[in-house]
């Protein structure tokens, strides 16, 4: 069953951009995340930076972790293997993104508004809970769909 998810999550990687730099990863980065049941901040973070053009994927996630000062992205991670909450995620997501948000958001950014304005526009369903742990499969998802929208 694990295979069968491995081939079709390769499948759907494939589909939605081979060309772009997210998608020019190696396999073993995609199943490094695709085996995490909780993403650890720094490959998420990866993931996120270099489908916004905002990292070089010749680096790993723990190099881009180590350079990058988190606190201007209004963030305070404490390892790079932390995992990674859905709320964290979107607000990562929405800036790098530059995405706008709605009324609450542009009031108070943040994580928990950033995790509402994601499901709103439909880039995942279910839980909109900030504190909630992401899995390896669902970043990829929500990663694409992103791009998708936004053209990127």
């Amino acid at each position: 069953m694990r295979t069968l998810f491995r081939v079709l999550a390769a499948v759907m990687v494939l589909a939605l951009g081979a060309a772009s730099p997210l998608f020019a990863q190696s396999n073993e980065a995609v199943d490094r995340l695709l085996d995490q049941e909780r993403v650890a901040f720094a490959d998420a973070a990866y993931f996120i930076l270099l489908a916004a053009g905002m990292a070089d994927e010749t680096e790993s996630p723990a190099e881009l972790f180590a350079r990058t000062d988190w606190s201007q992205w209004g963030l305070q991670p404490t390892a790079a293997d932390e995992p990674i909450r859905f709320g964290q995620f979107s607000y990562l997501l929405m800036q790098a993104f530059e995405l706008p948000g709605g009324v609450m958001y542009r009031l108070a950014p943040g994580p928990r508004y950033a995790a509402r304005e994601v499901v709103y526009r439909g880039h995942t369903r279910g839980s909109q809970a900030s504190g909630r742990l992401m899995t390896g499969d669902e970043v990829l998802r929500i990663v694409g769909s992103v791009r998708r929208s936004t053209g990127t």
